[in-house]
């Protein structure tokens, strides 16, 4: 994380995540919706599936579901 000055106006990530039971059927019905969507990947070690996916303007979201 770089340093701010005091008194500086800085933007944060913000980063936004939504936990799905059915990780590839999400992924089937926001495709449907028009959004662009990455290809789900297992994280094996974490314990869960991963997907992003970015909305109309551009803002990133994130499915997970765990194993």
């Amino acid at each position: 994380m770089a340093a701010m000055e005091i008194g500086a106006h800085a933007m944060g990530l913000l980063a936004i995540h939504f936990e799905v039971s059915d990780i590839f059927a999400a992924v089937e019905r926001i495709l449907k919706s028009g959004a662009k969507v990455g290809r789900p990947k297992k994280q094996i070690e974490l314990g869960f599936y991963e997907c992003s996916f970015q909305d109309p303007d551009g803002n990133e979201f994130e499915l997970i579901q765990p194993l």
